[in-house]
C-alpha cells in the first residue's frame, strides 16, 4: 500500500464506508516522483483522528483536511483510535483496520513509543500537568520534529519545551 500515489478511495472500490469522507481523503506529494517527502511540520492528537472517522460531526471536514495534509501521528494515537472506534463508535474490525491503514498511507512512519519517548513523556507530564497519555503524544510530536500539535484536548497556545505549540484546530 505504501506505493500508492494518493489515498483517494473511490466509492465504487468495494471497501466499506469506514469513515465519513473516505472518497475525498488524499494527499498529493512527492511519492509520484519516487522521492521521500520532508517531515511534516504538524502532529495530530488522537481526537483529530477520531473526528476524521466520525459521522455527522461538524469537526469531520477539518480533521480530514489535517489528516490529508501530510501530518505525523504516533503509535499511541493509533492504539487510542482503535480503542475508541471499537468501544465508543461501535465500528466493526474491518472498518477500523481500513481506516488505520489509510492513516498509515497519509501519515507514513508513525512515531513509536520507545523508552526515550516514555522518559520524555514523564518529564512533560510532571512539568505541564498532563496525563501520561497526553504527554506521550506530546513527546512523540517533539521526537518527530513537528512544530505544531493539533489537539482539542490540550491547552491551546501552550508551548512545550520551547519547541512545540499546541493548537486547537476546531476553534
Amino acid at each position: 500500500m505504501r506505493n500508492l500515489k494518493c489515498a483517494a478511495i473511490p466509492p465504487a472500490s468495494g471497501l466499506s464506508n469506514a469513515y465519513a469522507g473516505y472518497a475525498v481523503l488524499y494527499r498529493q506529494d512527492s511519492y509520484s516522483t519516487g522521492q521521500r517527502r520532508m517531515p511534516a511540520k504538524h502532529f495530530l492528537d488522537t481526537n483529530v483522528l477520531i473526528y476524521a472517522v466520525a459521522k455527522n460531526d461538524p469537526r469531520t471536514s477539518k480533521a480530514e483536511a489535517l489528516l490529508a495534509s501530510g501530518s505525523m501521528v504516533s503509535i499511541q494515537s493509533l492504539n487510542e483510535l482503535v480503542s475508541v472506534a471499537r468501544r465508543k463508535l461501535g465500528m466493526p474490525w474491518k472498518e477500523v483496520i481500513e481506516f488505520v491503514d489509510l492513516i498509515c498511507i497519509l501519515c507514513p512512519d508513525p512515531v513509536p513509543t520507545t523508552l526515550d519517548t516514555h522518559k520524555g513523556a514523564l518529564a512533560i507530564a510532571e512539568r505541564y500537568g498532563y496525563s501520561i497519555y497526553d504527554a506521550l503524544v506530546a513527546a512523540a510530536a517533539l521526537e518527530s520534529g513537528a512544530k505544531t500539535l493539533y489537539s482539542e484536548d490540550l491547552q491551546d497556545g501552550q508551548i512545550i519545551n520551547r519547541q512545540l505549540t499546541i493548537r486547537n484546530p476546531f476553534r
